[in-house]
């Protein structure tokens, strides 16, 4: 094996970070993921197939940051309480998103809770609209052997990015 440094190889170890690092890292790694995707969609020439079988991963790790992002929310507003509050939501935004505003109103005085809702309750909803359980994107078919998403869903993959 050469000397030369191998940038291609990472060591992952969650537990050497703190919370606020941990959280940081996993979000910035999937909003990164979908970029690079994104990217690759907008500025490669692909086959149809190929065209639109990215956009699937594309969703799901947009979504997955989002997903993420409200649970982040939620367990820095635990860690600075100290509480120990224990959700059971699974991957359902709209659970999420409803614990996330019962906190806001909680910490934000009630004009700028209410921009904070007014800005991204949208797009929490039109996220959990097209995907409920989280798994719309990650797979063809769901748990009862049906098509995920039968029906047709036009993706902006450059208007999603930017708002995400």
């Amino acid at each position: 094996m050469s000397d030369q440094k191998q940038t291609h190889i990472h060591t992952v170890w969650p537990t050497d970070m703190d919370l606020e690092s941990g959280l940081y890292a996993y979000r910035v790694g999937y909003r990164k993921a979908a970029e690079a995707l994104v990217w690759r969609a907008v500025n490669e020439e692909m086959p149809m197939g190929e065209a639109k079988g990215i956009v699937y991963p594309i969703m799901f790790l947009y979504r997955h940051v989002v997903e993420i992002t409200l649970k982040d929310i939620l367990a820095q507003f635990d860690s600075h309480k100290s509480n120990t509050r224990s959700y059971k939501f699974g991957h359902n935004l709209a659970a999420i998103w409803s614990n996330v505003v019962d906190v806001v109103f909680e910490v934000q005085e009630k004009d700028i809770a209410q921009d904070f809702i007014n800005c991204f309750g949208p797009l929490i909803e039109s996220l959990h609209a097209i995907d409920p359980k989280g798994d719309g994107f990650r797979y063809y078919l769901d748990t009862t052997g049906k098509v995920a998403r039968p029906e047709p869903i036009n993706v902006d993959l450059i208007n999603i990015r930017m708002w995400i």
